[in-house]
């Protein structure tokens, strides 16, 4: 009761409020606090204090997630793999920006809270952090022009479509190009060698297997994980959608390909996801009722066509079977972007067969 807060609401606010009244409430959030569900309970049955049942059962809620089996899953690839895409499309929205340039030797980390409603960043493990409800991608960018800040972690949600009940981590490494800058290198080696996570999530651009800084990055990725074999690594081969049928190009070769090249590598039998982050990210933006460029327009109107075929289901061409399927919502049969409508049950078959969906098995 003599906190500076507590003072301030009940002097300062000229609030109409006993202070038997205030004790109350003091007493029920410090309960909340401590877990005492049952003392907390306890004051709401008084009809004054009716509406702290959002508060009770929000914290509650709250309290047993944070309580839960938490999976933190660290994202590393070189420079052209599409990283920011990729968490892009797990978020659901576009908030990491993608060009190159853009990359820092900044480490972040993206928390799941299915409770938050916006965004909340903090840096450097200040106590202080902004709560962002718009541009968080320019909050982002302006986080990346500082030199002094090294880590940032953002609290949110992550996209609908993957539906975690489970506490969720990723953990973005920056991108390594080892002939632009060896800091990216270094913070990335750095991630894999102390930061806590259950699997590692290895990004590879799939019209770029085999480069030098892939295969430095591998070699690394290869002799940290013999010495932790509690540590899995999935392979995803992303920008899959940039195969060239035409040009004897085929997802099935991708695939081999790829086996060979981790096999040359010292990977025996890896885990490999074929994926297209980009359409899986149009695909969302247009669910979500997000305004599309004229070039994404156009090359969504390709891949609804093109992608709805099963020759191109990304899925077909993994190591494992995708074991998840899509929840299509019944109360909506069309979604229209610039007036063109569109079947919402062809979009969701085209994020399926765009390999978002296979990620689930891994986590």
């Amino acid at each position: 009761m003599d906190h500076p807060y507590v003072l301030d609401v009940i002097d300062k606010q000229h609030l109409k409020i006993h202070n038997k009244d205030a004790e109350c409430i003091v007493h029920f959030v410090n309960a909340l606090k401590t877990g005492d569900f049952e003392a907390a309970k306890s004051y709401l049955n008084r009809k004054k204090f009716h509406h702290l049942h959002f508060y009770y059962d929000a914290y509650k809620k709250q309290t047993q997630f944070l309580k839960g089996v938490e999976k933190r899953y660290l994202i590393v690839g070189t420079m052209s793999s599409g990283k920011s895409t990729f968490l892009n499309s797990l978020i659901g929205k576009e908030i990491f920006p993608s060009q190159n340039e853009a990359c820092t030797s900044k480490l972040f980390t993206y928390v799941h809270r299915p409770s938050v409603e916006h965004f909340i960043l903090q840096w450097d493990q200040h106590e202080s952090f902004d709560y962002v409800t718009d541009d968080i991608m320019g909050k982002i960018d302006e986080l990346n022009k500082h030199s002094t800040v090294k880590r940032v972690q953002i609290e949110g949600k992550t996209s609908p479509i993957l539906s975690f009940e489970h506490r969720v981590v990723f953990i973005d490494t920056p991108g390594t190009n080892n002939s632009m800058n060896r800091r990216h290198e270094e913070a990335t080696l750095e991630a894999i060698r102390n930061e806590q996570y259950d699997t590692i999530f290895y990004l590879m651009n799939a019209t770029q297997l085999g480069t030098d800084d892939d295969r430095r990055l591998l070699s690394y990725v290869k002799e940290h994980i013999e010495n932790h074999n509690d540590k899995p690594i999935i392979f995803i081969v992303n920008k899959a959608d940039e195969i060239d049928e035409e040009a004897n190009e085929s997802l099935q070769e991708l695939l081999e390909s790829t086996k060979t090249y981790l096999k040359q590598n010292g990977f025996e039998n890896p885990s490999i996801i074929l994926l297209s982050a980009y359409i899986s990210n149009l695909c969302q933006k247009v669910l979500n009722g997000e305004s599309l460029t004229r070039r994404e327009q156009n090359q969504f109107d390709f891949f609804y066509d093109y992608f709805a075929e099963e020759t191109q289901d990304l899925t077909k061409y993994a190591t494992e079977p995708c074991a998840f399927r899509p929840e299509i919502p019944n109360d909506q049969r069309e979604v229209k972007t610039k007036n063109k409508p569109y079947d919402i049950k062809r979009i969701y078959t085209v994020l399926q067969h765009s390999g978002m969906y296979q990620i689930k098995n891994y986590m």
